[in-house]
């Protein structure tokens, strides 16, 4: 069977609309899935950079590690997220917030830093933490947030991102078979 010239008119305008749109689905994915990991860093990051100032504060208290650490579960409180400091030798001295298991602690030593993504019972993480030396205080503290609500958004994105291509592929193979009867009438 052979396409008129209106249909593979059609079928090539389509197929290149949907191609760049891909394209640019992909690149759109891409880069907010990267953006979300990125935002999600630096509120870890703050939430890291506040546990650690609390610590100092307790530190220059007179309080010693295990102190410390249970003065700043009461202190640095942060809704769906694990917190915990560990010593030296990787005894947990306190973990409070969301439930998360430690069986992942890296051996400490001084450039001990975590930021990696790790599933604990099923449910992806992403911790990040480091070694903190403060006179002569030193311990691994960590805050960690669960991923499932920016797995949630980004698969929200990529539906409303197939539904965009599905509706552009419509529009397109529309516009292309007006395009192709309009071309078609002229050359006839």
């Amino acid at each position: 069977m052979r396409w008129s010239i209106r249909t593979r008119l059609t079928v090539w305008y389509s197929a290149v609309v949907v191609l760049v749109l891909v394209a640019a689905a992909i690149a759109v994915a891409a880069v907010q899935w990267r953006l979300g990991v990125e935002r999600l860093d630096g509120e870890l990051g703050r939430l890291l950079l506040t546990l650690e100032g609390v610590m100092r504060t307790e530190f220059g208290e007179g309080l010693d590690l295990q102190g410390a650490a249970d003065e700043a579960s009461t202190e640095v409180v942060a809704p769906d997220r694990a917190m915990f400091v560990a010593a030296p030798d990787g005894h947990v001295v306190a973990g409070w917030g969301r439930a998360f298991a430690l069986s992942w602690l890296p051996p400490l030593d001084a450039t001990t830093a975590v930021r990696q993504e790790l599933t604990v019972r099923g449910e992806p993480w992403r911790p990040i933490g480091q070694v903190v030396n403060i006179g002569s205080h030193r311990y691994l503290a960590v805050v960690a947030a669960p991923l499932e609500e920016l797995n949630h958004s980004y698969r929200e994105m990529l539906i409303a991102l197939a539904i965009g291509v599905l509706v552009a592929l419509v529009v397109a193979a529309i516009g292309g078979g007006v395009i192709g009867r309009q071309t078609v009438g002229a050359l006839g």
